[in-house]
């Protein structure tokens, strides 16, 4: 945890039951840990993926 709070790790690229874990210890919700503004979109594989309305 002290290397995510001294950025040696990057919180955004952790495995997701890593970041379960640690929001069950310090009792919140797994998105109050990401980093969300540092998560660049080229990097996320379906993050120009856009739903189809249902008609």
């Amino acid at each position: 945890m002290q290397q995510y709070e001294q950025r040696k790790k990057d919180i955004n690229r952790a495995q997701a039951h890593s970041i379960y874990a640690l929001s069950q210890v310090l009792d919140c919700q797994m998105e109050e840990l990401l980093e969300v503004d540092d998560i660049d979109p080229a990097e996320v594989p379906h993050a120009h993926f856009v739903p189809q309305q249902l008609s």
